[in-house]
């Protein structure tokens, strides 16, 4: 079975049928349903979908869709693996959406992004590196020997958060009898 992603067209359609309708031109009648399309859209690809029954989705990529309390869609809108309690729960609440969405659309799996080890102000030292061209400088080895030394340092406690999070997800992907892709 051949599909696509809806990622390739979806900031050009906002129309949910529009999207659907461009995509199955080109043959394919399978698709993943990507995280920024919004509530809107998804009416209009539900309608298709009702429509012809030749089209299926195969997979949804979490969170789907746009969460009410987001502007805008990502995979990392929320942290599975944060140390913040609240937003450990508003990550499995919105996986599990996206879980319920994809049972009902008959789709085998969602493909979630598990989160990371907070470390931005590493982080951002090193792209502002890449940007200047530092690569391989004794600036940018520092910086990288400071990334793995803080990665290291917290990846005990960020993995513990995560564990609590896929716990509750295993449980609803059984109830739900959807896959869970780990991406990234």
């Amino acid at each position: 079975m051949l599909g696509i992603s809806t990622v390739w067209k979806s900031q050009e359609f906002k129309n949910g049928q529009e999207l659907l309708k461009s995509l199955s031109r080109l043959g394919i009648n399978n698709f993943e349903l990507e995280y920024r399309i919004s509530e809107s859209t998804f009416v209009g690809i539900k309608k298709v979908l009702e429509n012809d029954k030749t089209l299926s989705i195969s997979s949804i990529h979490n969170y789907f869709p746009i969460p009410h309390v987001s502007i805008v869609g990502g995979g990392d809108i929320f942290l599975l693996s944060s140390e913040s309690k609240e937003e450990r729960l508003m990550a499995v609440k919105y996986t599990i959406r996206s879980m319920q969405i994809a049972a009902e659309l008959g789709a085998q799996a969602v493909v979630v992004h598990l989160g990371r080890v907070p470390m931005e102000k590493v982080r951002k030292e090193l792209f502002r590196l890449y940007d200047n061209g530092k690569v391989g400088s004794p600036e940018h080895k520092e910086a990288m020997r400071e990334f793995n030394k803080k990665r290291d340092e917290n990846k005990g406690k960020t993995f513990d958060m995560l564990l609590m999070s896929v716990e509750a997800l295993i449980k609803a992907a059984e109830s739900f009898g959807i896959k869970i892709g780990i991406e990234n």
